[in-house]
């Protein structure tokens, strides 16, 4: 059986099994994955890829009071992950892409696992430095005996605090560490960390144990360990849940645990895994960067985004088979909300992106016009310079094309804008502060748009 359908399986298993009466939204909903490996993006009609894992956490943010996120390590893949990936500049590079979404979705913790390990640890350090993904290991140490990473960090998550550490123990299938790097006991660093948490005030203490041992070797560590709530295993589970917690590996699935903790006692959980399955939308921000990351075919003209596409293809088409129509289209008809549409940012939100200077920056470019890189959008920056600048009607209503040309204008596109896809494009790492979807479309709406034509914005 692939390990594809191994995850599959061990999510539809756990997640009959974990279910229990709702209490209400939580509030605090811990996401957890390890075992990455480099996996940005899955096969055609497989689980995987980190745009949809980034919907997933989207969704929860909507559901949730708070999120923390963490990962139990093994961002980097190794050459038998993926075979295009022998050489140690192409798995840097993999890496990189790797944490440049982390950071784009706002990951609070990961630790180090003997793949992050086997980049060299003072490449690692300047890769979550330069990404600045947060890295804790609390046994891990340098040549002049100094951490190569802090041991633990507090994450405040609404009203409650939640300390967060990492330890890494190897074992004889792992190899020595590499040269240069000092791995101490990891059950006397946990304890440490453990102290030093409470001290400071964590209410919840979360573990990131990448053990070689799994499950049983993390429970012994825990068992001299007094205080630790929930551990999150960095490889080789199933856990004993919900206190200790496994994903799998190759980003098939991501795990929720929510916790509520009352003012006396231990905190209550209820962990469920989510397959990041093709009917999981790409969210919109991170598939840009894979997009991007993974060298994709970003053309400066029309002509030759539409020769890249009919090599992809094997046939001839019109054009590059846009199912996006552009937002002049829709005002053929909706003349009264592309008025009011006018009113809002949305509407120069390219403005912005040439005031920075970063108009030709795909990366950017996705969030400040419509359907840029997306499936039946502009794959080139000439169309879409041109045809599809600014946050149009498409990119919260969809591709309006089939809408257009239908004879039932009941289908085709969509009235009601899902809130989870305004996190697409105001992400933690862009948006100042913590974005909030009701008062963002007090901005966006309008008399005519979401509003009777006479009634004043809410």
């Amino acid at each position: 059986m692939s390990r594809c359908r191994v995850a599959c399986v061990l999510v539809a298993a756990l997640g009959c099994a974990r279910r229990s009466t709702p209490e209400g939204p939580p509030p605090l909903a811990v996401f957890y994955t390890a075992g990455v490996r480099g996996a940005v993006e899955a096969p055609p009609k497989e689980p995987g890829g980190l745009a949809r894992r980034a919907t997933l956490i989207d969704r929860g943010r909507l559901g949730a009071g708070t999120v923390v996120q963490v990962d139990g390590g093994d961002l980097a893949p190794s050459a038998e992950d993926d075979p295009k990936l022998t050489d140690a500049a192409a798995r840097v590079t993999r890496t990189t892409l790797v944490l440049q979404a982390y950071r784009r979705m706002g990951v609070d913790a990961v630790t180090v696992g003997e793949r992050d390990l086997a980049l060299g640890a003072s490449a690692l350090r300047k890769l979550c430095e330069e990404a600045k993904v947060p890295v804790v290991a609390a046994n891990l140490w340098d040549g002049q005996g100094q951490r190569l990473f802090p041991a633990d960090r507090l994450v405040q998550a609404g009203t409650l605090t939640v300390g967060v550490f990492g330890i890494l123990d190897l074992g004889s299938a792992s190899g020595p560490a590499p040269v240069g790097v000092t791995v101490s006991d990891a059950a006397t660093a946990a304890r440490e960390a453990v102290t030093s948490l409470r001290a400071r005030g964590a209410r919840l203490v979360v573990g990131l144990f990448h053990v070689t041992g799994g499950s049983a070797r993390a429970q012994q560590i825990a068992a001299g360990t007094s205080g630790v709530d929930l551990i999150v295993l960095g490889h080789e589970g199933p856990g004993a849940s919900p206190q200790v917690v496994w994903t799998g590996t190759g980003g098939t699935a991501v795990g929720r645990v929510e916790v509520r903790v009352p003012e006396r006692g231990p905190p209550h959980f209820e962990d469920r895994l989510f397959a990041t399955t093709p009917e999981v939308p790409q969210q919109l921000g991170v598939h840009l960067l894979v997009r991007v990351g993974t060298g994709g075919h970003i053309a400066e003209t029309f002509q030759e985004s539409v020769t890249a596409m009919q090599k992809a293809v094997g046939h001839r088409v019109f054009g590059e088979e846009w199912t996006y129509g552009s937002t002049s289209l829709c005002e053929g008809c909706h003349a009264t909300q592309a008025a009011q549409w006018r009113t809002t940012d949305h509407a120069h939100a390219m403005a912005t992106l040439k005031a920075k200077a970063h108009d030709r920056q795909p990366g950017c470019m996705g969030c400040h016009m419509t359907g840029f890189l997306m499936a039946g959008g502009p794959q080139n920056f000439e169309t879409a310079t041109t045809q599809f600048t600014d946050v149009g009607c498409e990119a919260c209503h969809g591709p309006s094309v089939a809408h257009v040309v239908s004879q039932n204008k009941q289908q085709g596109t969509s009235r009601r804008v899902d809130p989870v896809v305004c996190l697409g494009c105001h992400t933690p790492d862009q948006n100042i502060g913590t974005f909030s979807v009701a008062e963002a479309m007090k901005e966006v709406i309008g008399p005519g748009h979401g509003l009777p034509p006479t009634g004043p914005k809410p």
